[in-house]
């Protein structure tokens, strides 16, 4: 230190200020150097620290050597590194600072203006390094943080969610029920119902497949309906839908029963008594009538449709029980004794007296009636 320039010859107490101390045994008051003042005894200089105390860390030492407290916001700056005194250096501090606020550290200042508080992962420094901040707070929905944008998040693809600390996405595990497709809402993926008769489609879980046509069903109709290109549509005549692939229509199957015909629908049913299927087998014809009008009856139309003729020289008739039957034609002018000509209708034959008409009979080569036999 050396000694400030003489000012006058004084006693202590009439030193001018605190700066001066009273040099010995001149008893002059010399001033104090910067970063120094006069000490209690006024007898040489000092500063803080010199004395028992020390500028606390966020204390500098003023230009008159006293310890004081930095204004909010500001910190001691700090002092050279290897600092030496014997070179003149000064080596405590002696002005307070703040730090030049940087927003690539992902820093904020603490309330003494350091720049040393760390924000969170996934936010990034307003423009003042007041606070950590993010674009993401809440989380929006279907959303990760963005790795290349620190503080910043994007949307998941369709069909992919947020894994558990949205870092990642992956895809969505979809546990739709059968009656369900995926669906890409506005939140996310979602599972929504198809409509009636719909099922998700087995080959295609974002899409909705038919499956059942019951609501077009009209009684009476043929109802042959199969699906195809997701609509149901009605099979053509005499076709059916497919048991093995619904989407296709195929011939219906030949009628078992030969008595069958076949309907428009595919539906076989037995023709009734007196009648049989025609060529096609679509429907049911007769040979009815067997004997051209105004002709002798010499036929009869058969329990399957087709008609039966007599021999020739023979006529049809039937008797009690309703059952068919033949008759010769046969000229009868006279009748043997014990026997009596009958004329029934266009039939002629002898018969005794209170015997059964020959229509429940038969007649013989001879002209004469026979019973027929009991079956």
């Amino acid at each position: 230190m050396i000694p400030g320039p003489l000012v006058h010859t004084c006693y202590c107490s009439e030193c001018p200020d605190d700066n001066y101390y009273l040099s010995m045994p001149e008893k002059v008051c010399l001033e104090c150097e910067e970063y120094f003042h006069a000490s209690e005894d006024g007898k040489n200089c000092t500063r803080c620290g010199k004395d028992g105390t020390s500028p606390t860390d966020f204390e500098i030492i003023d230009e008159n050597g006293f310890c004081t407290v930095c204004p909010a916001g500001e910190y001691p700056a700090p002092i050279l590194d290897n600092c030496d005194t014997a070179a003149g250096e000064i080596c405590f501090p002696t002005q307070c600072k703040k730090d030049t606020c940087d927003p690539t550290l992902y820093k904020v200042f603490n309330t003494h203006g350091q720049l040393i508080v760390d924000c969170p992962a996934n936010t990034f420094v307003n423009d003042d390094c007041s606070a950590c901040i993010t674009e993401c707070d809440p989380m929006p929905a279907n959303h990760i943080w963005d790795t290349e944008n620190r503080g910043y998040c994007i949307e998941c693809g369709d069909y992919m969610v947020p894994n558990a600390d949205n870092t990642e996405c992956v895809i969505w595990p979809g546990d739709c029920t059968a009656t369900q497709k995926w669906f890409q809402g506005e939140t996310g993926p979602i599972c929504k119902d198809c409509p009636v008769e719909f099922e998700q489609c087995p080959d295609n879980q974002y899409m909705c497949c038919r499956t059942q046509c019951d609501s077009l069903l009209v009684a009476g109709a043929c109802n042959n309906f199969f699906i195809a290109e997701n609509e149901c549509k009605e099979c053509d005549a005499y076709m059916v839908p497919s048991l093995v692939d619904q989407s296709l229509c195929v011939e219906a199957e030949v009628c078992a029963n030969p008595r069958d015909i076949m309907d428009g629908c595919g539906v076989c049913s037995t023709c009734p008594e007196y009648t049989y299927p025609n060529a096609n087998r679509t429907e049911c014809i007769s040979d009815e009538p067997c004997q051209p009008e105004g002709e002798p009856a010499a036929s009869w139309l058969k329990k399957d449709g087709t008609c039966e003729f007599c021999p020739e020289g023979y006529l049809h008739t039937t008797n009690e029980d309703g059952d068919n039957m033949c008759y010769k034609v046969t000229v009868i002018s006279s009748c043997p004794e014990g026997f009596e000509r009958i004329e029934v209708g266009d039939k002629v034959y002898c018969g005794r007296a209170g015997e059964r008409n020959c229509p429940w009979h038969f007649i013989q080569d001879d002209g004469f009636c026979s019973r027929c036999p009991a079956d």
